[in-house]
């Protein structure tokens, strides 16, 4: 089955390939939520679809997807072309906004990036901005970060914790909440 037919039409018929997903399912009606990073030419694209119910039915006829435009501060832009290391999606069901992602991103280009660092985003599809800045309080390099969308029992709002290197050496677990 393929998921994402019919979005190489919205970037003109140009060849795209699916470079990173996420899908958690909400605990209390089943239904999937879906963020996939997909790459046109050198650019990376997030679409996200949500409250996919979990039916035969509702999955043959196909996922609506939703562009989620970059459109962080001009202050700060993301190197060009905007390129994905990872995207991180969790549902939380009873919540005003059931879901939380972040996703990161090269800040600059891998090939003039030799610590290979990155800068993380956390991702609000009814913005603006749609794309916010959450940045890593150290420097960790891509490849070697290992993270985990939660909520601590006394955080008032779900987050991510994440540990990495940079140069070779250990850091420490970090934690972020989501605003």
């Amino acid at each position: 089955m393929d998921l994402s037919n019919g979005l190489s039409s919205t970037h003109r018929g140009a060849k795209v390939k699916a470079k990173a997903f996420a899908v958690p399912q909400n605990i209390n009606n089943l239904a999937s939520d879906l963020a996939l990073v997909l790459t046109v030419g050198s650019t990376d694209y997030l679409y996200p679809s949500l409250g996919n119910l979990n039916t035969d039915s509702s999955w043959a006829r196909g996922i609506r997807w939703k562009l989620v435009p970059f459109d962080d501060s001009p202050k700060q832009p993301a190197a060009s072309p905007l390129t994905t290391f990872n995207v991180y999606l969790m549902n939380r069901p009873n919540t005003s906004q059931a879901q939380t992602c972040f996703v990161d991103i090269w800040r600059t280009p891998p090939a003039t990036n030799p610590l290979r660092m990155l800068d993380r985003y956390y991702i609000l599809p009814k913005g603006p901005p749609k794309w916010r800045l959450q940045q890593l309080a150290i420097d960790l390099a891509a490849g070697s970060i290992s993270s985990c969308l939660g909520r601590g029992s006394k955080d008032l709002t779900e987050g991510i914790y994440t540990y990495g290197t940079i140069g070779g050496k250990a850091q420490q677990t970090l934690s972020y909440t989501k605003y």
